[in-house]
């Protein structure tokens, strides 16, 4: 009987030591969400996210990215804690690509409010040496990884590394795992004498190629850009040995991209009435005027990036009331259909990579004003974009800004790229401010 006894205790005691531990991996499941009690409390909208994405987004810390969110693809999800989520992926998986590689990478970004109800945005990092064909990458989110075997990387969106998990067939193996990257700016790869023997490596290379496209599915390539690599290592560096598996038998594993980057997209804020957005400005006192330019890759002529061809706006200030606003397609265009019907957009808290701001005449204000009224031309890629109003703008000013052509292939035009590296290194006007370091712009605000 005392023996039966001893039994029951022991017996007891691992019990609550299981229950302990199950209590442990919740808490670190739980992660940074909303502790909501009802799904219903939580409300987050595809344009919020938007908006969070392009002013905080450092697009050119993640090289490995060549593209934006697909926005019409995002899912929303709710795990079996009760956690609401929004998940938007960077790529489309095709199955001719798994055909053509030894590994698979992807990326989504991860939308989802914490507990004080604030946003939050997370890109996540796919990475596995599993190219079998019943292996759905679609389904797949950072919290849904059946049948997954691989590495799982949360970044914040200014690169910072989150989390790394490593995964198999599913489930965390709570391995402690040590991410290391490297980016190589030319046409050859990297060395990686330095690895530890465990490691498990993966090389990303991407490059820009201006191409056209045909209906049977073939291309014609005008030119490239230079390949541009991301060499990312895993190795365990505790708990039970190698974060790579097998992998690090494969050796060097490669994805590569090519995508046609000039396309230009309509607002995320059309301005369906230009006359009562800018109606509190007094034509008959003085302003201040700021140009502003979203560069594609900041302090660079490159005219387009991965996941950019940049931005040129303006905004105007007086006493109490500013407006901030920039010329679009309300179409998106490209170098083979460049153009479309004219909008503007609300470009408050639009992310920028240099300004230039300076005091203005009532007279000049006038100008402006008039000019913006008139300006309802359809919007053309190569001779009337949104630098080109930016320009003309800027002109009206005084400023004397040149036309910052750059060709793209098929055709070519102003362009934020060149603007941006002309207002860095031109003469400015006695008393005007230039800003490099960038930043967002200001709010709006009306006072009539």
């Amino acid at each position: 009987m005392n023996t039966r006894k001893k039994t029951i205790k022991n017996l007891l005691k691992f019990g609550v030591f299981l229950l302990g531990i199950s209590l442990l991996l919740w808490n670190c499941e739980k992660e940074e969400y909303h502790s909501a009690e009802s799904i219903e409390e939580i409300t987050i909208s595809i344009q919020e996210i938007q908006k969070k994405f392009r002013n905080e987004f450092k697009k050119d810390k993640f090289t490995f990215i060549q593209s934006n969110p697909i926005w019409e693809n995002a899912e929303k999800f709710n795990d079996e804690l009760g956690n609401f989520y929004i998940e938007i992926p960077f790529q489309r998986e095709e199955s001719i690509d798994l055909k053509k590689s030894s590994s698979i990478s992807f990326d989504k970004l991860l939308g989802f409010k914490n507990d004080k109800n604030q946003l939050v945005l997370r890109v996540v990092h796919f990475f596995t040496l599993d190219t079998s064909s019943y292996l759905n990458f679609k389904m797949i989110s950072h919290k849904e990884l059946i049948g997954f075997s691989g590495f799982v990387t949360t970044f914040n969106l200014n690169k910072q590394v989150i989390s790394v998990k490593e995964i198999k067939d599913g489930v965390n193996t709570f391995k402690k795992i040590k991410y290391k990257e490297k980016t190589n700016n030319d046409n050859s790869l990297m060395s990686r004498e330095d690895e530890p023997d465990n490691a498990t490596s993966e090389t990303i290379c991407t490059r820009t190629c201006w191409y056209e496209e045909y209906s049977d599915g073939s291309r014609k390539y005008f030119f490239c850009g230079s390949w541009v690599c991301t060499d990312i290592s895993y190795s365990a560096t505790g708990n039970g040995g190698s974060g790579g598996g097998s992998g690090a038998n494969e050796g060097s594993t490669y994805t590569t991209t090519e995508t046609a980057s000039i396309t230009v997209i309509n607002p995320d804020y059309p301005i369906n009435d230009i006359l009562k957005f800018i109606e509190c400005f007094d034509t008959t006192k003085p302003a201040k005027l700021t140009i502003y330019v979203d560069q594609p890759v900041s302090n660079s002529n490159i005219v387009a990036s991965f996941s950019s061809v940049g931005h040129a706006f303006i905004g105007i200030s007086q006493g109490d009331n500013s407006s901030t606003f920039g010329f679009y397609p309300n179409s998106p265009t490209n170098p083979w259909s460049p153009e479309a019907t004219p909008i503007f957009g609300d470009d408050n808290h639009h992310s920028y990579d240099v300004s230039l701001t300076l005091d203005i005449t009532a007279s000049q204000l006038e100008d402006i004003i008039k000019l913006t009224k008139d300006f309802n031309d359809n919007y053309d890629l190569n001779n009337n974009n949104c630098t080109d109003f930016a320009i003309q703008i800027g002109n009206k000013a005084g400023l004397n800004l040149p036309e910052c052509n750059s060709s793209w292939g098929v055709g070519g035009g102003s362009n934020p790229a060149k603007l941006g590296q002309y207002l860095r290194s031109s003469y400015i006007p006695v008393g005007s401010e230039r800003d490099t370091n960038g930043g967002s712009s200001p709010s709006n605000k009306k006072d009539c």
